[in-house]
């Protein structure tokens, strides 16, 4: 059984080693690496060394929350998800009335072994509830592969139409798109 709660310190540091492998995988930038880690292909366009601090980056947020599988003992991390109001950074990368104005959503995550099984929709649900609760819209950033080494953007090149698919069908909108990412706004309500 699959169970999303709040992400909390002590969940954190207990997931800590499972959540950094499903988010960077084994830390290079191989082909296998980046097709079956969350980040490491982003992380690979940027040359950063890890993704800066696992689950516990995420507290950071407004709103986290983690995907635990409860049957295993001890639980076993499955996926993760943060939001918060738009942050300068972000919205400074696009034009002024492009800008996403609410909750944007980081570090949709699922561990390779979890994956078609409907975890990520669950996640993004619990983002779109914080929407909803606190009125207001939720968007999303999809890296784009813009700059990326002939590897790395191999790994985009499927990545980016797949995404834009799966995010469209869910209900998500393309608002527009800079340098290096495309911007959804969701609009399935």
């Amino acid at each position: 059984m699959l169970r999303i709660v709040p992400l909390t310190q002590e969940l954190a540091v207990m997931f800590d080693k499972d959540a950094r492998y499903a988010m960077d995988g084994d830390q290079t930038c191989s082909m296998q690496n980046m097709n079956v880690s969350c980040f490491a292909a982003e992380r690979c366009i940027h040359s950063h060394s890890s993704n800066g601090g696992g689950l516990k980056s995420l507290l950071d947020h407004g709103y986290s929350f983690v995907c635990m599988d409860v049957t295993c003992h001890p639980p076993q991390f499955v996926g993760c998800v943060c939001a918060s109001l738009c942050p300068r950074d972000v919205a400074n990368r696009f034009q002024p009335d492009k800008r996403p104005d609410g909750l944007v959503m980081y570090s949709l995550c699922v561990s390779n072994r979890y994956r078609e099984q409907h975890v990520g929709r669950r996640l993004i649900n619990e983002v779109l509830n914080v929407g909803r609760k606190v009125r207001l819209p939720v968007f999303l950033l999809v890296a784009t592969g813009h700059g990326a080494s002939s590897e790395c953007s191999l790994a985009f090149e499927s990545r980016v139409p797949n995404l834009r698919e799966m995010y469209t069908h869910m209900g998500w909108r393309e608002q527009c798109m800079c340098e290096d990412y495309m911007l959804f706004k969701y609009c399935g309500d």
